[in-house]
């Protein structure tokens, strides 16, 4: 679900994407044009992030670009949190505790939780080879460290 911090806007009957893409840069914008949007804003720790991203095709390749991309699109998602169908969801607590926080945001989007949901999208992994990744057992925190030396290292 997140290669960096992600914000997801849904209407009644679809979900427009807003993930790490510039959407979440206009979350505002895009409430102002869909009044009964829904707002959810996956947050990563900053340093995972950008460790994360290092390694990706598509992103920067150096530290301090990676880290300006997770801060703005996160200032810019967060302008939004005063809004009622507004809702942080960290990633860490997610993928330590998936089918609890699964319940929490379909709770929140007044639709049903299914156990489905936790089984990964395998047409998704086609396309992004990267993706593959996700399905590897989920971070710890000593994990979690050697991202951050990582990127320490650089």
């Amino acid at each position: 679900m997140l290669r960096r911090a992600s914000c997801n806007v849904t209407t009644q009957s679809s979900t427009l994407p807003a993930a790490n893409r510039p959407g979440a840069l206009f979350t505002e914008m895009l409430c102002e044009w869909y009044p009964g949007a829904t707002i959810i804003h996956l947050l990563r720790d900053p340093r995972d992030v950008v460790a994360s991203l290092l390694r990706m095709p598509w992103a920067p390749r150096n530290v301090f670009g990676n880290a300006h991309v997770w801060l703005r699109y996160n200032l810019s998602a967060q302008r939004s949190q005063h809004r009622p169908n507004y809702r942080l969801v960290r990633y860490e607590e997610l993928v330590t505790r998936p089918e609890e926080e699964l319940k929490r945001i379909y709770g929140f989007l007044s639709d049903e939780y299914s156990p489905a949901l936790l089984v990964p999208d395998r047409d998704a992994v086609a396309v992004w080879p990267w993706l593959r990744r996700a399905e590897e057992p989920l971070i710890n925190n000593r994990k979690a460290g050697e991202m951050a030396q990582c990127v320490d290292a650089r």
